[in-house]
């Protein structure tokens, strides 16, 4: 994947290495703004994004395991939530409650619709966000079907002979086109001679931390990995007001973006003991553990603080193929020879083959860049199946979560772990 711009080093604030911010210095933060009191024609997605938060944080726990990890849940749900539009009968409904679609899936579109409208207000000077959809098909499309993805996924749709190579290579060009080149179409997308559908969700956040990094702050400081041992890693340095909360299990910081319609959240466990690895086992409870009410309620617990931060500069990048771990959260029947994507076309009897996610992000002193291809190939009938106060100090010096969610909705758009922080 294509190594990402650096945000122009003009953004960078100058800031003092030798003394600390004071409060009265400080910009206002962005608090987040819970749902409830919102407008009308947004809380209207609110069942939407519940159902989407609880999807993100099963799917977390299927494909931790216990190296780096950074995926767009986000994008999973959209690319899968095209398919839906033309399922049928018990693949529906398992569609359904499987993903978290409110009210078996009622005016799905529509709701994605508005929650694109809402996430789309993040585009300002200092923070991109851009999500494309697009349907290659090799079969005519049902009218109804092909009217919904356009109209509420705002999706692209070609006619295409996957034998082309030339047509392979739009495919291609349309992702790095939408990507501005910073991602390319996984490999294994054309890697089945019966590939009949291909649907593609690409996502591109670029962002300024509201409060930047001096990187001539930035020093090299230990981190504990999973395995208990320490290496020493580029650490950023910052001393500022921001949102935090502590418990017994975890501490959670925000970091909001410029103009306080994104945050970054860092979900770092408690301390070990007496130099044992209990900072680990916690980290690992807490993930078991977390639900979409309980993340809400500790996000909504958050209170300003002056805060001595201590973060690694992380780079991450993941290829992951997701059809195995949507199977063990139940999501079985539309990889099944009997699927019903009717709705779809009829010329053919499609089921799901593979689900890909290529992710990359950037945590660096001026903000967070990310980029996400999502893939879903369908192919047709006997197709192979393959399995798929005083001064906080808050110093990440051990594995932690990380999420980046929009504000107005609640909507969670990348999530992650760091347990050994890789630099570029």
């Amino acid at each position: 994947m294509v190594t990402f711009r650096r945000i122009l080093n003009v953004l960078l604030l100058s800031t003092s290495t030798a003394a600390p911010t004071c409060f009265a210095d400080d910009p206002p933060v962005q608090p987040n703004v819970p749902i409830s009191s919102l407008p009308p024609e947004t809380t209207s997605i609110e069942a939407l994004v519940g159902g989407n938060t609880h999807f993100a944080l099963e799917l977390y726990k299927q494909i931790k395991g216990e190296g780096n990890l950074f995926f767009a849940p986000n994008g999973v749900s959209e690319a899968l939530a095209l398919c839906f539009e033309g399922a049928g009968g018990a693949t529906a409904k398992q569609m359904a409650q499987v993903l978290g679609f409110p009210q078996e899936g009622a005016d799905l579109g529509a709701r994605f619709r508005r929650l694109r409208e809402a996430v789309a207000r993040l585009n300002t000077d200092f923070v991109t966000y851009k999500s494309d959809n697009g349907l290659w098909s090799q079969l005519p499309l049902q009218k109804a079907f092909e009217t919904s993805v356009r109209t509420d996924f705002d999706a692209e749709v070609f006619n295409v002979d996957f034998r082309s190579p030339a047509a392979r290579e739009d495919v291609r060009a349309w992702v790095r086109d939408r990507t501005d080149g910073a991602a390319e179409l996984p490999a294994e997308a054309f890697s089945n001679p019966l590939l009949r559908l291909l649907v593609i969700n690409t996502l591109l956040f670029k962002a300024s931390w509201a409060q930047q990094f001096d990187p001539e702050r930035t020093v090299k400081a230990p981190f504990e990995l999973m395995d208990g041992t320490r290496i020493d890693v580029p650490t950023m340095r910052m001393d500022t007001v921001l949102r935090h909360g502590t418990w017994d299990d975890i501490r959670i910081l925000e970091m909001p973006y410029e103009g306080g319609g994104a945050s970054a959240f860092i979900l770092l466990p408690a301390p070990g003991v007496s130099g044992s690895d209990g900072s680990i086992d916690a980290l690992r409870r807490f993930e078991r553990g977390l639900t979409g009410p309980e993340l809400e309620k500790r996000l909504e617990g958050l209170s300003q603080a002056m805060i001595s931060v201590h973060l690694p500069r992380f780079s991450i990048a993941s290829n992951i193929a997701l059809g195995e771990h949507l199977q063990a959260l139940g999501l079985s029947l539309p990889f099944q020879n009997d699927a019903d994507f009717s709705g779809i076309t009829t010329a053919d009897q499609l089921q799901i083959d593979k689900v890909l996610q290529d992710a990359k992000i950037d945590f660096h002193e001026g903000g967070t860049e990310a980029v996400v291809v999502t893939v879903v190939t369908l192919v047709g009938r006997g197709a192979p199946r393959k399995p798929e106060s005083p001064t906080v100090v808050f110093r990440a010096d051990r594995p932690f979560m990380f999420l980046i969610r929009e504000n107005s909705t609640g909507a969670i758009l990348f999530m992650g772990r760091v347990s050994e922080p890789r630099d570029g």
